[in-house]
């Protein structure tokens, strides 16, 4: 019961505001001009300052396990490229595959990771999931990046997806977040209450933006790449890799971490992304909010288990 308390208080504060954002549409508050505008603000300032908040924040003497974060980055790679076989066979309308295929390898553990590991093993386990975010998210935001790229060109560019790559708010910020990581580098204090105040304000505004844009009628449209993102998220990716990981060994901690990193609902960021780079945004805002519904129930069962089994 206490594991299913833990698991809805993490979902339920991203409905409501997504509520509050499909509500604010109805009363006429949010035109499509309004949420073209704040789409932009989240995508390059408010996005950009959580991820290089979380990063800049990570301590490195703490839990660093070279061998778990290679393990990770692999079955990351491993994934997105089962997404990417799939997403491609299932539609062939370029706008619709983008979304899709982020939409199913793209993990919100940016906000699942720690209050789950910290509700299951309290703050000495924070260690290894902050570490985790600080190598998975850079890579989760190039892969992204990548993958809008192609199908928003319809071809191959080294020199486009580079640009791309290089030019993404999110992965600029994850950068400037390791390098200030590494090199011990420490903002000034009124920068960094400043910068955390943006890393706040930066989930919520995002998720009111996408609940404002949310069109239930599009839903039909959309239902068969919906229920695939659906059962690829949720149910085949996190089976597939979680019982690989426990074929290689890991338990406690590392097993849990890797545990949410793939079985974590579709990330809040991939909306706003796919906005920005001419992908189907309300494919992707409907991928976000069924995947951290749904999620709420399938974290809760991989928890249940685990604890049965006593790997974690």
């Amino acid at each position: 019961m206490n594991n299913l308390l833990i698991s809805f208080n993490a979902v339920a504060p991203m409905f409501l505001w997504m509520l509050l954002g499909y509500t604010t549409r109805l009363k006429g508050i949010l035109d499509q001009h309004s949420q073209r505008q704040l789409n932009r603000l989240v995508f390059q300032v408010f996005m950009p300052a959580l991820l290089f908040y979380n990063i800049y924040k990570t301590d490195l003497h703490i839990s660093v396990q070279p061998r778990l974060m290679l393990f990770v980055l692999v079955e990351i790679i491993l994934m997105w490229l089962l997404a990417l076989a799939v997403g491609i066979k299932a539609d062939p309308r370029p706008q619709k595959r983008g979304a899709l295929i982020q939409g199913m390898f793209r993990s919100n553990f940016i906000l699942f990771g720690l209050p789950v590991i910290v509700s299951l093993f309290g703050t000495s386990g924070t260690g290894v999931t902050s570490m985790l975010i600080a190598v998975v998210i850079p890579l989760y935001n190039i892969l992204s990046v990548i993958t809008l790229e192609v199908f928003r060109n319809c071809r191959i560019s080294v020199r486009v997806i580079l640009t791309g790559i290089l030019k993404n708010p999110l992965i600029i910020a994850s950068l400037v977040g390791a390098s200030f990581l590494f090199f011990q580098i420490q903002l000034p204090q009124f920068l960094e209450s400043s910068v955390s105040g943006l890393a706040n304000i930066a989930t919520s505004l995002a998720l009111v933006v996408m609940g404002a844009g949310f069109q239930i009628t599009l839903i039909k449209e959309n239902y068969r790449n919906l229920m695939l993102a659906v059962l690829m998220k949720l149910f085949l990716i996190p089976l597939i890799f979680v019982s690989s990981a426990i074929a290689a060994g890991y338990r406690g901690v590392a097993l849990a971490a890797i545990m949410i990193l793939f079985s974590a609902p579709t990330a809040v960021s991939s909306f706003p992304m796919a906005a920005q780079m001419e992908s189907d945004s309300d494919l992707a805002s409907e991928i976000i909010a069924f995947t951290t519904l749904i999620s709420c129930a399938t974290i809760f069962t991989w928890i249940f288990f685990l604890k049965q089994w006593g790997l974690i």
